[in-house]
């Protein structure tokens, strides 16, 4: 299917009565593979009753000028969702999770199946409540928390008919071309030189290779094996040495380009939450410090509480074949898709629960997964460490402390090393703690929690087109009311 910068690789006209269960590919160029559909006849569910489809072209028009999301004319469907709905629906999903335990069980399956498939489509999914943006009902645990002072702590918001309303996710379908090409290129780089760190999660039934700036020592569940391991790759290499540093910084800088030029307000969160502080230890002119990869895997259902605001996941594939099962699903917005070929979802993964059920695959085919993600800790604890140390001597640190490690294990075998290495921890920690007096930060918290605020939308706040009067002008009152009103609230 052509498009203007190139074909949309996989994206294919869906049934909408069917569910996507299983996807051909065939790989005729051995850089990209090429999807074929395979619809088997599974009715699709309907949304949930909290989600609408927004029917107005005016409407959606207008609220995607507001919030900066720019999809394909033509080819996208928006969403309006009830953000209290929403909140009962994601702790469902989390009920869900627990009551399975580490693996996909009956209750997440249950849910599964009530999901819509969108399957090859552009869709962005805007929350509201019926209180008009600066006068939203905040607390604890509530999607809109209260509003901070200053307008960079002030969620973006329109006003629809009566509604405050933002972005919480959207499903993109990326051209093949030039930049796609350059992202293939570089995880073929970095995976082939093995510049990932490979760690288990949920009792060991989901492999992930984690790379980027991380500090382990600072956040006990952190998943990475931190900075340190970043720095080893850097100095241990003969060959590579910091040419790796600038391959990862093209991959994610040509990531986040992609994703920018859809999505708007994605420099203005960046600015907001990353200081001058936290800057260096970013992948490039990104918010994002750390990347994760895996093959073929299926991630139980989650909440990456710990992260910022914005996630980025995208999908390609390399050789032939069949994949059946493997949906990417967003449970508490009712909707699940098979990943295509450059799918990508931007949402709040600290508030949305997600996962990818487990799939199966004949012949060679590699689906490949790929999350860039902001983990504030470890920013503003390097942060932090540089202002301690320097930003410049802070890898000649690393380097020193490693070597030290390292002829500990020579020695005296693991346990001196890992004697050493905790004395290095307890060392770091209390530099940290010494600058945190200095107020030193890596990224922008809520002053009132010391944490990210677990919302949504950090573009510069502005006062949007009058929605809910274009509708009214074009539709005529009543019936523009019925396109955005919720069944029931």
């Amino acid at each position: 299917m052509e498009a203007a910068g190139g074909s949309f690789c996989g994206q294919f006209p869906v049934d909408p009565a069917f569910k996507v269960l299983s996807l051909e590919y065939s790989a005729p160029n051995p850089d990209i593979a090429r999807a074929i559909r395979r619809v088997d006849s599974v009715p699709n569910p309907p949304l949930p009753s909290h989600v609408v489809a927004i029917q107005s072209t005016a409407v959606d028009a207008d609220l995607s000028l507001a919030m900066g999301v720019s999809l394909t004319p033509g080819r996208h469907t928006s969403y309006l969702v009830d953000a209290r709905a929403l909140q009962q629906s994601n702790s469902a999903a989390v009920a869900a999770r627990k009551a399975d335990g580490d693996k996909w069980g009956p209750a997440c399956d249950e849910m599964f199946r009530g999901c819509r498939c969108v399957t090859g489509q552009e869709v962005v999914f805007y929350t509201a409540v019926k209180e008009p943006a600066g006068e939203v009902e905040g607390g604890e645990g509530s999607l809109f928390k209260p509003s901070f002072d200053g307008p960079a702590f002030r969620p973006s918001w329109g006003e629809l008919s009566g509604k405050a309303t933002g972005v919480v996710a959207c499903v993109l379908q990326v051209p093949i071309g030039k930049e796609t090409d350059i992202i293939c290129a570089e995880y073929d780089n970095l995976v082939s030189k093995g510049q990932f760190a490979t760690v288990d999660r949920f009792g060991g039934d989901h492999t992930v290779n984690m790379t980027g700036n991380a500090l382990i020592q600072n956040d006990g569940k952190a998943i990475s094996k931190g900075y340190a391991v970043a720095h080893r790759a850097r100095v241990t290499s003969n060959v590579y040495g910091k040419a790796n540093d600038v391959s990862l910084q093209r991959l994610a800088e040509t990531v986040w380009s992609v994703v920018e030029k859809r999505l708007s307000f994605m420099p203005a969160y960046r600015d907001l939450v990353i200081t001058e502080q936290g800057k260096p230890f970013m992948l490039g002119a990104t918010a994002t410090n750390i990347i994760s990869l895996t093959e073929n895997q299926g991630v139980m259902l989650h909440l990456d509480t710990d992260d910022g605001v914005w996630t980025i996941i995208l999908w390609f594939h390399r050789h032939s074949g069949i994949i059946a099962g493997g949906e990417f699903v967003l449970p508490s917005l009712g909707i699940s898709f098979q990943p295509l070929d450059f799918t990508i979802v931007v949402f709040a993964a600290n508030t949305i629960v997600h996962g990818t059920r487990p799939l199966q695959t004949t012949g060679k085919i590699i689906r490949w997964g790929s999350s860039h993600f902001l983990r504030f800790k470890d920013v503003n604890a390097l942060a932090q460490l540089g202002a301690a140390y320097g930003v410049d001597e802070l890898d000649a640190k690393q380097r020193d402390q490693l070597e030290e490690v390292d002829a500990a294990n020579s020695k005296d075998g693991v346990g001196a090393a890992r004697r050493v290495a905790s004395c290095m921890a307890a060392e770091r920690k209390a530099a940290i703690e010494a600058q945190k007096a200095a107020c030193v930060r890596g990224v922008v918290m809520n002053p009132c929690t010391g944490r990210m605020p677990s919302l949504l939308f950090w573009q510069v706040w502005r006062k949007p087109p009058a929605l809910a009067v274009r509708a009214n002008a074009v539709a005529g009152k009543k019936r523009a009311a019925a396109d955005v009103d919720f069944c029931g609230a």
